[in-house]
């Protein structure tokens, strides 16, 4: 299980100075929390004015069960003066988002855990995942890891 207090973190980079910008981030430590509800940030990609950071933790407490806790994709509003985090879009049981990409205003979620890919429409941010396609067949134990998206054209 992580351990207790553990939050989802995202450096906010001064493109000026190349330091950590405590100002945007809201922080004196210039570092975004995502909260408890986003662990294991994996992915950024930016549309529309938001950064989207794709999360979920594997616990592998239970171990051989691995379960996936805290999974799902943060927006964060980048606009104003201050980084601001959104609600969370929940990931569908048994995802752990990874890699993210945006063609033509769609974004491309993949999945760390079954090797599937889903569509994020930015512009609802719906408050789920769907199931998606297969990209990458699971193996013998059922799973699959997307490794990366990238649009073409």
């Amino acid at each position: 299980a992580p351990p207790p207090g553990s939050t989802g973190r995202l450096a906010a980079i001064s493109g000026a100075t190349l330091d950590l910008d405590a100002a945007f981030a809201g922080t004196a430590s210039g570092v975004v929390d995502l909260g408890p509800d986003c662990l294991d940030a994996s992915d950024v990609a930016a549309q529309d004015g938001k950064v989207w950071v794709t999360c979920g933790a594997f616990d592998y407490s239970s171990y051989p069960d691995v379960a996936i806790v805290s999974a799902g994709i943060v927006p964060i509003d980048v606009t104003g003066a201050v980084a601001a985090v959104l609600p969370k879009i929940a990931a569908a049981p048994n995802w752990a988002p990874g890699k993210l990409a945006f063609c033509g205003g769609t974004g491309y979620v993949g999945d760390r855990n079954s090797g599937r890919v889903t569509l994020l429409d930015p512009a609802s941010a719906g408050t789920t995942l769907g199931a998606g396609v297969t990209l990458c067949p699971p193996n013998a134990n059922g799973y699959a890891f997307v490794a990366d998206i990238a649009c073409g054209r």
